[in-house]
């Protein structure tokens, strides 16, 4: 069985909603500290509430779309507040959705900046021997439209699959360090950005069907960031529930 302690201290971005805030209930639970970000205080005050050790979970807003170049300090002054961090979860995102006859150069820096360059520097911060307590980990939460060739999705898709590369790379970099980091792949997962996107009309409602709880992501994040996973870095774990496989749901 999984399980940490108070001094095991977690940040955990886009912890408002989806797939963050079901990692962040899950790691307290298991008895971990953890240190939720959002830019919505009212949305992370939801979680606070909601936690079963709602004393060890600590809240600091911040727009990760701003300011990204100053996000590596910002990981090391969190960590002088509440002690050495333990594990990252990168699990803050936005959805970009449109073809590429309306796609420009503005839209894709955009994308890039905070789906890709924002998490780099988050992760730099981390990286710093001042930030993280040694043998500890990261998890990215990446997609598996990075996989697939899904239309409409090229900024997405294309930040996410840079942002999996780039994970193999700073697993190589931080072994060293005794960092280990790993993305995960989701297939579609029911989280409110889902849900407003079949809204809109940009995700189709019959795919909803097979979409998957954000609680089941949840459960690869405590696993990965657990000893358990001690040999486990550099990889990108997919979770679709088969949707990659043919005919999968004919099979049920």
């Amino acid at each position: 069985m999984i399980s940490f302690s108070k001094e095991d201290i977690f940040l955990v971005t886009g912890a408002s909603s989806g797939i963050g805030r079901a990692s962040a209930l899950q790691l307290n639970e298991l008895g971990a500290s953890v240190i939720i970000t959002g830019r919505r205080q009212e949305k992370l005050q939801e979680v606070k509430d909601e936690a079963v050790n709602s004393e060890n979970i600590f809240i600091e807003s911040r727009d990760l779309a701003v300011d990204i170049d100053s996000h590596a300090e910002w990981v090391i002054e969190l960590s002088k507040k509440y002690g050495k961090l333990k594990g990252l979860v990168l699990s803050a995102g936005v959805s970009f959705v449109k073809p590429l006859s309306i796609v420009d150069y503005s839209s894709l820096k955009t994308a890039q900046d905070i789906l890709l360059n924002a998490q780099i520097m988050l992760i730099k911060g981390f990286s710093n021997r001042k930030a993280h307590t040694g043998q500890s980990s990261v998890v990215i939460i990446a997609s598996d439209a990075a996989l697939y060739g899904v239309k409409g999705l090229l900024e997405y898709s294309s930040a996410k699959a840079a942002l999996i590369t780039a994970g193999k790379v700073m697993a190589n970099e931080l072994y060293s360090r005794s960092i280990r980091v790993n993305t995960i792949s989701p297939g579609l997962i029911l989280t409110p950005m889902v849900e407003e996107s079949v809204k809109k009309g940009e995700t189709n409602a019959d795919a909803v069907q097979y979409a998957g709880k954000p609680e089941y992501v949840a459960n690869m994040v405590s696993f990965l960031l657990s000893e358990k996973a001690c040999w486990i870095t550099g990889q990108n774990i997919i979770i679709d529930g088969g949707n990659s496989l043919p005919n999968i749901h004919n099979k049920f």
